[in-house]
């Protein structure tokens, strides 16, 4: 007899087809749940299946045949949205938004061209993770399912993670081992080096195949100031991408607080001396050109590089663009919109301008339903919020005159939801 918690379970894994649950995920599931499901998906055949291999391969077997159906299904609406013969008299006003070509004399109905092409894009989110406390017992449920959503997205910047011995290895350990077994890719995760006042974190990055990573390195100081959480940047290369840009430094940052007046005057200068000094020290972006104009007169060596970065500023974007943002070739991505418990607008994405010449970009914050409060007994994820960024690819290329001559893209995929 199952129980509520496990009937539950299954009513949800039949009724998403399996989301989020790969071949190790699917593995752990508890025998009886197991037994269930292939009870009720394989019927009398559920006795052939005695091991738990069997049972899993069988369930990644229907839950394959379920999105091949689904697809052929969308796929038959759409063309028989298309081949709705057209009325014989005029359609009475409004007219149709869509009209369909008259028959060819042979009979057959010509199908309408596609008008718009699919672009590529990849998806970020920046979170001030607090600790990343993934073996907390009250936060269990919500960290499985934030790491589910998470798995939707391509790239994902986490801040103020402990970098003690004693919380790194296991935390990180399973936030990978969460992430892998939540989606059929796999995912490559970088650290910075620890820094900070008082205990020491980290900043992590980690990618989504095939994007890689392929280079790191952390900003301890920038022109003689040091940096109190020391950023980490990430050269990530996407090939998914047809036109000049490829290539992202993805850099993740957390700034010190407003808290005090002296703390307030440490984060200004360290802003200040980030958003001015990053476009101008090749080092600090690991040698990548900054503009379109550097990139072009080093095209052989240096190819096109969009700059993101995201994180914890510490400060509104009314703050940031006080702090030079705008004069040193930055647009700063979100409003002052609140990103955190106190409503406070802290968390934000900072984008080199010229990177719009090969993008469109959208933004959203991920509001939690449930934030740390630790003055209020109040237990969370995070006192912030998770920010997400969506780049789009429009390459500065010429149109191409025949659709059958355009460059390849990739296969439609279940983005995250859309951003604003």
């Amino acid at each position: 007899m199952l129980a509520d918690a496990d009937r539950e379970l299954v009513k949800k894994l039949m009724s998403t087809h399996f989301h989020g649950y790969a071949e190790v995920r699917m593995a752990k599931l508890k025998p009886e749940v197991l037994d269930e499901l292939v009870r009720v998906l394989a019927m009398e055949d559920a006795r052939r299946l005695t091991t738990t291999e069997q049972k899993v391969a069988f369930l990644l077997e229907v839950k394959k045949q379920v999105k091949k159906e689904d697809a052929l299904r969308h796929k038959g609406e759409a063309e028989l949205r298309c081949e709705t013969p057209v009325p014989s008299e005029p359609a009475a006003s409004p007219p149709p938004k869509m009209s369909v070509a008259p028959p060819t004399p042979d009979g057959k109905i010509s199908r309408p061209r596609a008008v718009f092409k699919t672009a590529h894009e990849i998806h970020v989110v920046a979170f001030n993770c607090l600790k990343l406390r993934l073996d907390h017992a009250e936060l269990k449920e919500e960290w499985d399912a934030a790491i589910l959503e998470f798995a939707r997205y391509d790239v994902l910047l986490l801040s103020e993670v402990r970098a003690s011995d004693k919380f790194y290895e296991t935390r990180t350990a399973r936030l990978l081992q969460m992430l892998n077994e939540a989606t059929d890719s796999k995912w490559e995760m970088r650290s910075s080096v620890p820094s900070g006042p008082g205990a020491k974190e980290v900043h992590l990055v980690l990618a989504k195949k095939p994007i890689s990573i392929l280079n790191v390195t952390t900003l301890e100081t920038l022109d003689g100031v040091k940096m109190d959480h020391s950023p980490l940047v990430a050269l990530l290369e996407d090939t998914r991408f047809v036109g000049e840009l490829r290539r992202f430094n993805m850099v993740s940052v957390h700034f010190p607080p407003n808290s005090s007046k002296a703390r307030r005057a440490d984060r200004d200068v360290q802003i200040r001396k980030f958003l001015s000094t990053y476009p101008l020290e090749a080092a600090a972006r690991l040698n990548s050109p900054f503009t379109n104009q550097a990139a072009k007169e080093q095209r052989k060596t240096a190819p096109y590089v969009a700059h993101i970065v995201g994180g914890d500023f510490n400060a509104d974007a009314k703050e940031l663009r006080e702090l030079e943002a705008d004069k040193h070739g930055w647009d700063v991505a979100l409003g002052s919109v609140r990103t955190s418990v106190g409503g406070k607008s802290y968390d934000n994405f900072c984008i080199n301008r010229e990177a719009k010449d090969h993008l469109t970009i959208g933004t959203d914050v991920l509001d939690l339903s449930r934030y740390a409060n630790f003055s209020a007994g109040q237990q969370g994820l995070s006192d912030h919020a998770p920010i997400a960024l969506r780049l789009t690819e429009v390459p500065r290329l010429p149109p191409r005159r025949s659709a059958d001559r355009s460059p390849p893209r990739s296969p439609p995929r279940s983005p995250p939801p859309p951003l604003a």
